[in-house]
Formats: structure tokens, sequence, C-alpha cells
């Protein structure tokens, strides 16, 4: 090889790595971008923020009430109800202390609830691992209290369990734990108890889209965009889970 062809190659290196740099740090400030305002809206509405268009009136008594994170969030219909007898009172990215602090600032009455609520405080433990026992322990209390909170505002409350994410992106690699996943098993574990309560049913979600006995969602259910949301499939699922427990509440 001549010289002037090594020089060529070296040149043509140079660049590929100037342009990988480039790029490389471009999506680095949007990932920084993207947790930095998440950060502040979590602060500024720190019971949630509003990011839905519906404004339901406190005057009236929906038949079901829908409480959680994002995942609930998107859960538009539920088990075939009326539009009107159904409201959506779910925040994206909240906690259980969140929702728990929401439930505690806001009384609004149904005869139905249903609550979808923990990923966002177990899939940080990759992020924050000296301080998982703390995390763990707090979600464990929160769900209890949450469910006694939805018992003093609704006549039926249906609560899911958490439904394990799709495998882990590799940009989120850095910041993840498969202890999460152990984590939401002992967590539901502690859900499917609440069974034994009067009027009060769970709705296993985590055992409806898993992928049989893996630890993941089942492919078919998972969000194409984001790795802890589900897509339409999985709605479907969900909602005749949901329409099952009204119907056999009704006999």
């Amino acid at each position: 090889m001549t010289r002037d062809a090594r020089r060529k190659l070296v040149v043509i290196g140079l660049a590929a790595l100037a342009t990988l740099s480039i790029c490389a740090n471009a999506l680095q400030l949007v990932a920084l971008r993207e947790s930095f305002s998440k950060l502040q809206l979590a602060r500024i509405f720190p019971l949630g923020y509003d990011d839905t268009n519906e404004a339901p009136s406190s005057d009236v008594t929906p038949h079901l009430a829908v409480y959680g994170d994002s995942r609930a969030l998107m859960w538009r219909t539920v088990a075939s109800l009326p539009r009107e007898s159904v409201v959506n009172l779910a925040h994206g990215g909240i906690t259980s202390k969140q929702l728990l602090l929401s439930l505690e600032s806001d009384v609004r009455r149904s005869k139905w609830a249903i609550v979808e609520v923990g990923i966002n405080d177990l899939h940080p433990i990759g992020a924050a691992q000296d301080q998982r026992e703390s995390i763990v322990k707090a979600l464990h209390a929160n769900l209890s209290a949450i469910l006694e909170r939805l018992l003093e505002r609704s006549e039926n409350v249906i609560f899911c369990t958490i439904v394990s994410p799709a495998r882990t992106p590799l940009e989120r690699l850095p910041v993840w734990s498969d202890a999460t996943l152990t984590e939401i098993a002992k967590a539901n574990d502690i859900i499917r108890k609440f069974a034994s309560r009067p009027n009060v049913f769970v709705l296993d979600a985590d055992a409806a889209l898993r992928q049989g006995n893996g630890p993941y969602i089942d492919p078919r259910f998972a969000d194409p965009d984001f790795f802890l949301h589900f897509n339409a499939s999985a709605y479907e699922v969900l909602n005749r889970e949901a329409a099952a427990i009204l119907a056999q509440s009704r006999h």
C-alpha cells in the first residue's frame, strides 16, 4: 500500500471516529435533556402532572375510577364500560408514594376503583443499588396503604399486579438491574394476597401478559417505543380480565 493510500485510510478513519463521537454526544445530550425535564416536572408537580385532556368533575360519582402511573393512564377504556362512566385519574411517571399522597389530598368517590402502580418504584433500582432495601420496603408499605385509601372511597377495588417489562434496551443497561425483576415478583405476591379482603379483587396483569414462565412481558404485548409500556393488544387482554371480574362480582 502506498503512503498516499495509507494517509487516505487514516483520514477516513479519523473522520468516522469524529462522526461517531458527534452522534454519541448528541444522543447523550438528548438523554440528559429528557432526564432533566422529568426531574424538574417531578419537583414542580410532586403528585403527578396533568398529562390528560380529561377534566373530571368532583361532583360526579363515576362507576369506575382508574388510578396509577402511565400504564394506567394509557388504559383509555376499561371492561367495555361507557366512557362517561369511567374517569381516568392516573398520572404518567408517578411512584406508589406519589399516588398515596394524591389519594390523601383528593378524596373522590366511585363505585369501583382500579389501580396499577409500582414499576416506577422498582425500575430505578439499577441506579440506586445501595437504596434497594429502602425502596422495596417503602413500596410494600405504600401498596397496602393505597388499598386502604381506595376502600375508603370506593365500594370495590381491583388491584393490578405489576407487569414485568420487555427486555432492557441497550441504552438502559447502565442503569438497569435484574434485581427489579426479582422485586416485581415479591411485590406481586403481596398484591395477590389482597384478594382475601372483602370487596377487593386482584387482576393478575403480570400473569396475563408475561411470556410463559419467563421474566419478561410477552413480545406480543410490548410497546415498541418504550420497554416499560404496553401496546393496544395488551389492553384488550386487560379489558377482558377486568370485565370478567366485574361480571363475577355481579353474581
